[in-house]
């Protein structure tokens, strides 16, 4: 199974949330499921991201650890040949594709982590915030998982 494949399972638990059985989980506290599915779409999303990075950087193999990066590291980059050298996946990607709709992506998927990173160690927000969020980072997941394989 390629990680592009292993991203897409886990961006299927974006169907659950589509769901009845979403909604009828009225005794469960949301915010903490909020948080497992905004992690389940984000590694989506990253697994899709490595699979592209291997497409282009024959320097890497699957099983290498790469962190996820910064809106910062994205942008203080100088060059494509120094993002390319990064230990930050979405800034390493951001060196293979610099045109517009790839710094998009990638900044668009540092956001989602930030996000997921929110949920993960700090879980106090509202039921209605963790709801509103989930939904929004349904629509960016997609919307990476769309872009990120459309890349060449």
């Amino acid at each position: 199974m390629t990680l592009e494949q292993k991203g897409d399972r886990n961006l299927e638990i974006a169907r659950f949330i589509d769901s009845d059985d979403f909604e009828k989980l009225s005794g469960f506290p949301k915010q903490h499921l909020c948080s497992t599915i905004i992690n389940r779409l984000y590694y989506g999303v990253y697994l899709i991201g490595k699979q592209r990075l291997l497409q282009k950087d024959n320097s890497i193999n699957a099983k290498k650890s790469l962190s996820h990066g910064t809106e910062y590291s994205i942008k203080s980059i100088k060059n494509n040949k120094e993002a390319r050298k990064s230990s930050f996946l979405w800034v390493r990607l951001k060196g293979f594709y610099s045109d517009k709709k790839g710094l998009q992506l990638c900044l668009l998927a540092v956001k989602l982590h930030e996000l997921r990173d929110i949920y993960d160690y700090n879980c106090d927000s509202k039921q209605e915030t963790a709801l509103k969020d989930l939904v929004g980072c349904k629509q960016q997941a997609q919307l990476l998982s769309k872009g990120l394989k459309e890349l060449q």
